[in-house]
């Protein structure tokens, strides 16, 4: 929002009119540099964008559900262990429990190696996003610089920005 309202500014100075193209060329830029501009390039860079974004989101809802389920698992072996312990008497298998522990450790094992490259994933591409909204940050504020001691520019007039 705040590159929109910058860009309007300058513009609107220039006489000139925002466009899609302008748009995609703020928030797209190192694409559109690349990848000449047109309509079909700007729905492929949307729905790009939204499906990454989409499946980010899933892996990281696995992740978590997953984590979940094993808290639970271990909640409930606890619970068993301490009613064990509470009754505690000369008929206690403790072989079923450690049985029990037994299989819990496998299945955790079973899961991490599953999940690993998952949850790899789903770090570094938060680790890239984050680094991505910061240099995007640093370059916004560069630009709003550059632009606010251009004459063409009424953003120096503005007090909204």
């Amino acid at each position: 929002m705040f590159t929109s309202r910058v860009s309007y500014l300058c513009y609107k100075k220039r006489n000139k009119e925002l466009t899609i193209e302008k748009y995609f060329h703020v928030f797209f830029g190192c694409y559109i540099d690349i990848l000449s501009f047109n309509y079909f390039t700007a729905l492929w860079l949307l729905i790009t964008k939204f499906q990454v974004t989409l499946v980010s989101y899933n892996i990281d809802a696995m992740i978590i559900a997953v984590a979940l389920y094993l808290i639970y698992r271990f909640r409930n072996f606890n619970r068993l262990l301490r009613l064990k312990i509470k009754k505690c008497n000369q008929n206690t298998k403790w072989s079923d429990l450690q049985a029990h522990y037994t299989r819990l450790t496998r299945l955790v094992k079973i899961i991490d190696d599953d999940m690993n490259p998952f949850v790899f994933v789903s770090f570094s591409s938060s680790l890239v996003f984050n680094c991505k909204m910061i240099y995007d940050f640093i370059q916004r504020q560069k630009n709003y610089t550059a632009n606010s001691n251009n004459q063409d520019c009424d953003i120096a007039n503005s007090s909204n920005v």
